[in-house]
């Protein structure tokens, strides 16, 4: 063999083994690499989505899908192309996209992948057409901004999140309707099944510049029923806390009634009644239970509990607060106030030094009250008061 014959073989011999060796060590990234330019890799800014949690958890194939559907969808096409995924990753991908962003008003509840030549396409389900969409969504926007600016000035977010809480559900029904499962549905038209409060509830909480995320499960009532149900879990101060409107907002609906048993409790508080979460967000402190927070909650029953009754009556009256829930730690506490309060006729005395003490003319001779066992609560109502 001439020299030049033996360079041109072991030439052939390289190349041969440098591109096995591209073959199979870069060519799958290089691939991959060629396929990912296709995709866009970065989220469309949204000013009034400050938290996506369900996104946070994704891993980098179905981040790559979420951020292409989020940044494509509001344009209505009919597919949108997007990385392989598995039945169960797109199911990941689709409900992320649906628990971050209750903006996406106009997403079907249900969704497909189609593979054509290689490549994957995710079909989207959309419960509108794009002009009906766009009104809505931006009525929507607006209906959020003007709630947030109503707020009072200078609130900490406690105070922000008990304002647009008591707003939502002092203007929302709950409903069992069909179609009833958006922010749009609850702000803008007054019911809501809990996903709609939910929902809404984060919308509002977002643009006040508090995180928050929604977190489905299995609510309990007190004949034992159980339903599927969301709620919030809301970050007050940096801790997480459970919250739910729903089971805030009274049923049947009593007009401009609030309750705050489900404001801010910790995971032993909303296990009495909730069940099956399928997100683990450990929520154990109560510093921002809206109970803690505003003294109305009890350790024990004794004088000085009273005494703090009579205060927090008093103030919920001169705020035109209608019910007055007190709280308490343990079934000891609350069994006997239940006892004192209540069967022994204490809570009259109170009363009568509300009247005298702050010249305020509540009856004195009945009293409406409700009882929650599960949660250790009574709630008195006022609702008759008049100045004198």
């Amino acid at each position: 063999m001439s020299r030049k014959s033996y360079a041109l073989v072991s030439f052939l011999i390289i190349a041969i083994v440098l591109a096995s060796l591209f073959f199979f060590t870069d060519a799958g990234s290089f691939l991959s690499g060629l396929m990912a330019d296709r995709f866009q890799r970065e989220l469309n800014e949204n000013p009034d989505i400050i938290y996506r949690h369900y996104y946070e958890g994704l891993n980098e194939n179905e981040k790559l899908a979420y951020i292409n559907i989020y940044n494509k969808i509001g344009n209505f096409p009919e597919r949108i192309e997007i990385p392989q995924l598995t039945e169960a990753e797109l199911d990941r991908v689709f409900k992320a996209i649906i628990y971050d962003n209750p903006d996406l008003i106009y997403i079907g509840n249900t969704c497909q992948m189609l593979a054509v030549s290689g490549r994957f396409y995710f079909l989207p389900l959309y419960s509108m057409n794009r002009d009906e969409a766009r009104q809505k969504t931006e009525q929507l926007k607006q209906k959020v901004n003007e709630i947030v600016a109503s707020m009072p000035a200078g609130l900490d977010e406690f105070s922000k999140e008990l304002y647009l809480h008591d707003y939502l559900v002092t203007n929302s029904v709950y409903t069992d309707k069909a179609g009833t499962d958006t922010a749009y549905s609850a702000l803008i038209n007054g019911e809501a099944i809990c996903s709609g409060y939910a929902n809404a509830m984060q919308l509002l909480l977002s643009k006040a510049g508090i995180k928050s995320t929604v977190i489905t499960g299995i609510a309990t009532d007190e004949k034992g029923e159980r339903q599927s149900h969301m709620w919030n879990i809301v970050y007050i101060d940096g801790r997480p806390y459970h919250l739910d409107a729903t089971w805030n907002d009274p049923a049947p609906d009593n007009k401009g009634a609030v309750r705050h048993l489900y404001f801010n409790v910790d995971d032993s508080t909303i296990a009495v009644s909730h069940s099956d979460f399928n997100i683990s967000i450990p929520c154990n402190d109560i510093a921002d239970n809206y109970h803690k927070r505003l003294g109305q909650f009890f350790d024990r029953y004794d004088d000085g509990t009273k005494a703090r009754i009579t205060l927090r009556l008093t103030e919920n009256i001169k705020n035109g607060n209608s019910a007055t829930e007190l709280r308490f730690e343990n079934q000891e506490a609350f069994s006997k106030a239940v006892s004192n309060l209540l069967n022994k006729g204490e809570i009259y005395d109170i009363l009568k030094t509300v009247n005298n003490e702050n010249g305020i003319n509540i009856s004195t001779s009945t009293v409406k009250y409700t009882l929650n066992e599960r949660l250790l609560v009574i709630v008195i109502f006022t609702d008759n008061q008049t100045a004198a």
